[in-house]
């Protein structure tokens, strides 16, 4: 790790010199003499820095603004910005060098694409740097993926910073617009930098461009960076891509046009994944140069830094990157999908004008199903939970960690409780889940549950592929477990059952599969409605990918089920693990509730009403809560709880709901556990 951090502070000093020295010695700049060398103490330049608390960043001027605790203590460290609202952030005097910039809003796509940084160099009249400030500090899409380049450094919170270099010689003048549609938001910035530098006549300044296509023209390449005339040096970008055609993407070359290039490019690479320096594929990754930090569903972001392999041009660049995919059916083809940049480069004033930037309903388009807190309307609260406690760790009496992750709760006829779940030792490996977990307890809240052999285990014999996430029922002196067994092709994925008389001894059912589905369709529940059942469960709109979807099928006997129908459509698109995992739908008078989860995030349950068990929309969410995989269970006194687990959550939790709707507790299909002694 140490030499990692080396070479990245080292790669971003070289870099710096070599954009500085485009005319004139490294010894007329003195750069070198002191950025690689901290030991040097006698340097031609004064550090400054720049916040809300010292907006000019005079000398002796920070932390001079009063709170409640006195002068200088944390009196103005924030700003609320306003819709529609432009606030300075600096308005520097040169010669100087921003050296580092750090900023935070609240971490939603709304703010992280609404909110517009512009940068203006030298007196020029036009902005060299206009870019949402998520694109401007490494986040595709409005996502803060936690990672760590040779530029950028972001959290998952969104702590955001950039470190390229930015020098300027008369002026460096920063703002930021709130341009999203919701109310005001707060924004935390600090500006590091230099001033007394010494300059080569033309040195490079800092440009950044935001562009977007929804969907991309077909046949045409994406421009990351239209045609500029002069002369400069490309450092790289951060592209987004929303996938749109389930099949694999990434086949399109980047092509770098230099210097009078037309038809053909000076340098092309040899696919999209290649140009991003990994292969076959995509893998989540960050390194100094190059990465996939952000892999959620359909999103995808990727950087490219040309920090060790510089791009220079003389007269002028273009810089493109095809729209191929590859399928063993389709071979190469031409594709659409959803693509956007925040590119990098740096070339002396005067500058030509960027593209105009895409309002904020097309940088935001398709991206969010509603607005995120606090731009949605308000939810009626009409069930909350409470602390969540742990009752399992899986963990306990191994020589590794281990996780549960989609699980089901069911007590047994004469009151105690079973546990059931997907199960490994950490870290996740969802290809690897062939075990389903078993533990046991005397009470719901029992702390800690007793460890069991496995429930069930993958069978080949059955075209088992791994076992994911159970669901126990009983009926007429049986257990059914429903529970995801995989398969090969994604497209074909199966939910089988087996069955026991006492919750330990398991045993297939001879008409296994009972639901063939995809993409990936698993996660079943199962509850009795009117004269038969019915199985929610997760999947895609089409069996090769698509919108994320619930499905649900009915039985008459719990064995053979009929009429595939979408009840829940999540926007996104996808083949893998997406939105609408989980679900679990609890009736409660004449509404019914269905939890699905993630939403926002890995630990997020939605919780959507309707009156309708075959329907639900997204304008119907009445709740959400810190959980991943969430049950709904009741103890046997009546009361309600919801759950959570999942990868590195370390066990199993509990904590208690509350029903705010009116409805009686004995108006409900979740009954209290009937115990028979």
């Amino acid at each position: 790790m140490r030499h990692a951090v080396k070479e990245m502070l080292i790669s971003v000093s070289v870099i710096s010199l070599m954009v500085l020295s485009c005319r004139g010695s490294s010894e007329e700049i003195g750069y070198e003499n002191y950025i690689d060398k901290p030991y040097i103490v006698n340097v031609p330049v004064e550090s400054r820095s720049i916040t809300f608390e010292n907006p000019t960043g005079a000398k002796g001027g920070g932390g001079k603004a009063a709170s409640n605790l006195g002068v200088g203590r944390k009196g103005s460290p924030l700003r609320e910005v306003r819709p529609g609202e432009t606030v300075t952030l600096c308005d520097i005097k040169g010669p100087g060098v921003i050296r580092h910039i750090w900023m935070t809003v609240r971490s939603t796509p709304e703010n992280l694409l609404g909110f517009v940084i512009r940068g203006y160099w030298d007196g020029q009249k036009h902005p060299s740097i206009e870019a949402p400030v998520g694109s401007f500090f490494g986040c595709g899409h409005g996502v803060s993926a936690a990672y760590q380049s040779a530029v950028h450094t972001v959290n998952s919170s969104a702590g955001l910073s950039i470190y390229l270099p930015m020098p300027f010689r008369e002026k460096a003048y920063f703002t930021i617009t709130n341009e999203g549609p919701g109310g005001a938001d707060h924004v935390y910035y600090q500006i590091d930098y230099t001033i007394g530098e010494t300059l080569p006549d033309d040195f490079g300044r800092l440009h950044v461009q935001y562009r977007r296509e929804n969907p991309t023209t077909l046949k045409e390449d994406f421009e990351i960076l239209p045609k500029r005339v002069g002369s400069g040096r490309y450092i790289g970008c951060v592209l987004g891509a929303r996938i749109v055609d389930p099949d694999w993407w990434g086949e399109g070359e980047v092509k770098i046009y230099l210097d009078g290039d037309e038809q053909f490019p000076t340098i092309c690479g040899t696919g999209t994944e290649d140009y991003i320096g990994q292969s076959w594929g995509l893998q989540r990754t960050s390194y100094l140069y190059s990465g996939t930090p952000l892999w959620k569903d359909d999103l995808f972001t990727m950087y490219r830094w040309h920090m060790k392999d510089p791009v220079y041009w003389k007269k002028d660049i273009r810089v493109t990157i095809q729209q191929i995919g590859a399928s063993a059916k389709r071979g190469y083809f031409d594709r659409q999908d959803d693509w956007s940049v925040a590119a990098f480069w740096y070339e002396a004033i005067p500058s030509a004008p960027l593209e105009p930037l895409l309002p904020y309903a097309k940088r935001i388009e398709d991206l969010i199903d509603e607005p995120s807190e606090p731009h949605r309307p308000k939810r009626p609260e009409v069930v909350t939970a409470g602390e969540f406690k742990r009752i399992y760790d899986p963990s306990v009496g191994e020589a590794e960690k281990w996780y549960i992750n989609d699980h089901c709760f069911i007590a047994d006829q004469v009151g105690g409780w079973h546990l059931f779940g997907i199960t490994h030792e950490e870290p996740a490996s969802p290809s690897e889940e062939d075990n389903l977990a078993h533990a046991t307890a005397d009470t719901l809240g029992q702390q800690q549950w007793v460890k069991k052999d496995f429930a069930l285990s993958v069978d080949e014999q059955w075209g088992e592929k791994h076992l994911w996430a159970p669901y126990v029922v009983f009926h007429e002196g049986l257990y059914y477990m429903y529970y995801c067994a995989g398969d090969p092709d994604n497209r074909k994925y199966k939910i089988h059952l087996a069955t026991s008389k006492d919750l330990y001894n398991w045993k297939r059912h001879e008409k296994n599969s009972m639901i063939v589905d995809g993409y990936d369709a698993r996660d079943p529940f199962v509850q009795r409605h009117g004269d038969r059942w019915i199985m929610y469960y997760t999947a895609t709109d089409k069996p090769a990918g698509g919108k994320h979807v619930v499905c649900c099928r009915v039985s008459d006997d719990l064995v053979d089920w009929r009429d595939r129908k979408i009840v829940f459509t999540d926007p996104s698109v996808g083949t893998w693990g997406g939105p609408t995992e989980s679900p679990f739908v609890v009736r409660r008078g004449k509404y019914y509730y269905l939890f699905i989860g993630p939403r926002d995030d890995y630990c997020c349950t939605a919780v959507y009403r309707s009156e309708d068990p075959y329907q639900w929309t997204l304008k119907q969410e009445v709740a959400r809560f810190n959980s991943h995989a969430a049950e709904v269970i009741r103890d046997l006194d009546g009361n309600w709880y919801i759950s959570h687990c999942g990868w590195g959550q370390g066990g199993v939790y509990l904590a208690p709901l509350t029903w705010k709707d009116g409805v009686s507790d004995d108006d409900t299909s979740l009954a209290k556990p009937t115990v028979t002694k």
